[in-house]
């Protein structure tokens, strides 16, 4: 994830690593940006709060 952490914005990166597949998250930039985003996205029907917890 260092890789595009120029790029993209703390808790988009985590977002997008969810979306993209992944089931764990190693070192967010930000834990509480991150959280916040994903629980915004599960709000805003961006991800599925059942995808969230099949990862769990």
């Amino acid at each position: 994830m260092k890789g595009v952490a120029a790029y993209v914005a703390p808790g988009e990166i985590e977002l997008k690593a969810l979306l993209s597949g992944n089931d764990v998250l190693l070192y967010p930039q930000d834990v509480a940006k991150a959280m916040n985003r994903i629980h915004f996205a599960i709000q805003n029907c961006e991800i599925e709060q059942e995808a969230i917890d099949q990862k769990y």
